[in-house]
């Protein structure tokens, strides 16, 4: 009798965590960040959004989204969003935010961690981790079939006596484009 009983714990608990846990497929349902999905049309975000850049090498414009949605990523503030479309489509989506300091001289790794944690949560262990060991910065990737997102740390250190601290860069980006974007810069 006991021995059933640690049975269906057991069981309990693994049907439990797989009804709460996500797994990468979530990010191609996803394909997104809160109102913004990949694929959306260039007419949907044109009246919050100010030209940035055209890149003539693969014919996309940067835009930097001026509207009021998508003000935070997991309780942690945005500076900014930029968007970037490909024959009037949206191919990225790239979210800065706000630097974790708040003028104070630390290093806040543990900012980026909770967020890639949150992403873990939200779409199951990352595919790959790429870390730079001269400058500590890291990017973590989660690759869908449809969308590619990128975690991205960034440590910008110090001005004279003034932090400017480290921050954390998300970026999702349709994968065909990805991938054409990677033969593109390549060289090949």
């Amino acid at each position: 009798m006991k021995k059933n009983k640690i049975v269906f714990v057991i069981v309990s608990c693994l049907f439990i965590s797989n009804i709460f846990a996500q797994d990468i497929n979530f990010l191609d349902e996803k394909k997104g960040f809160k109102d913004f999905t990949i694929g959306d049309s260039y007419a949907k975000w044109q009246n919050q959004i100010q030209l940035n850049s055209f890149d003539k090498q693969d014919s996309t414009y940067s835009y930097k989204y001026t509207g009021t949605c998508c003000q935070d990523v997991f309780n942690y503030s945005i500076e900014g969003i930029q968007l970037k479309f490909y024959k009037n489509k949206l191919v990225s989506i790239f979210i800065v935010t706000d630097f974790f300091q708040n003028g104070k001289p630390t290093w806040r790794t543990d900012d980026y961690m909770s967020i890639n944690k949150s992403l873990s949560n939200l779409f199951g262990k990352e595919s790959l981790i790429n870390m730079d060991e001269k400058t500590g910065n890291a990017t973590y990737t989660w690759q869908g079939q449809k969308v590619i997102l990128m975690s991205m740390y960034d440590y910008s250190g110090f001005s004279g006596t003034r932090t400017i601290g480290d921050r954390q860069i998300i970026s999702l980006v349709d994968y065909s484009y990805y991938k054409k974007s990677v033969k593109l810069n390549s060289g090949f």
